[in-house]
């Protein structure tokens, strides 16, 4: 996943504005270093975990564990375009 895929996850998600907008300005924050924007997305989703499982309340758990699921990935993307563009930054 690309940095252009990674902006497109984040503009189509499911997410409020202020939350679109605060992990774009992680991904723009070029005094950042990929490993900073990564342990920064990776904080911001395992604070918004809880935060969207309450906001959920009584929905269905397989809607709760697949929300938390699309997150992780997400996270686990973002950390692996993250470290690919250090590499080719740094090569």
């Amino acid at each position: 996943m690309d940095i252009n895929s990674i902006t497109e996850t984040i503009k189509s998600s499911g997410l409020v504005q202020a939350d679109k907008d605060f992990l774009m300005g992680i991904l723009n924050d070029s005094s950042k270093t990929p490993e900073q924007k990564s342990t920064a997305i990776s904080e911001f989703i395992n604070k918004k975990i809880p935060e969207l499982e309450q906001q959920i309340g009584n929905a269905q758990t397989g809607v709760v564990e697949e929300a938390q699921k699309q997150l992780e990935n997400l996270d686990k993307e973002l950390g692996e375009s993250l470290s690919k563009l250090d590499t080719e930054l740094k090569g």
